[in-house]
């Protein structure tokens, strides 16, 4: 490692610490999202090249043949990732869950609890139906009802 001095040597154990932090996103995070299989490698290539951009800047590799091929790989991995996951997440909204309503289409856009600029705030739990009307039980016999007379 090239250490030299306090500021190289925090800079390096840095590096170190960003290159575990890439390495753990494919592994803790792109598992649990709804990617498909090319998207999903993708984020993988892209994640794992730029723990090998941080760790070669550990060890001070940064302008090196391999590096730029790493970068060639990192810049076509990101653009696929970006583009692929955006595609998905576009075809995603489309899809609503029952009680969801679409905020982009609000009967009242100037609703001052809208920010339909926010992405958290394109989906809303939509406010619940009235209850049907329930017609009153029928009076079980030998009950009588108040006014009733005996005259029946």
């Amino acid at each position: 490692m090239v250490a030299s001095d306090p500021v190289s040597t925090i800079n390096a154990v840095a590096n170190l610490a960003i290159v575990v932090g890439y390495v753990l996103v494919p592994l803790l995070w792109l598992p649990y999202l709804p990617l498909t299989r090319s998207v999903l490698y993708a984020g993988v290539v892209f994640f794992v090249t730029c723990a090998m951009t941080h760790l070669a800047m550990a060890f001070g590799f940064v302008h090196s043949p391999w590096m730029t091929v790493n970068h060639v790989i990192q810049a076509a991995a990101v653009l696929t990732f970006v583009l692929g996951f955006g595609r998905l997440l576009r075809r995603a909204s489309t899809f609503r869950r029952p009680g969801q309503v679409d905020l982009r289409r609000a009967e009242d856009p100037d609703d001052p609890q809208v920010d339909l600029a926010a992405p958290c705030d394109v989906l809303r739990k939509a406010p619940p139906a009235a209850a049907p009307a329930v017609p009153p039980e029928a009076p079980r016999e030998g009950y009588r009802l108040p006014g009733d007379d005996d005259a029946h």
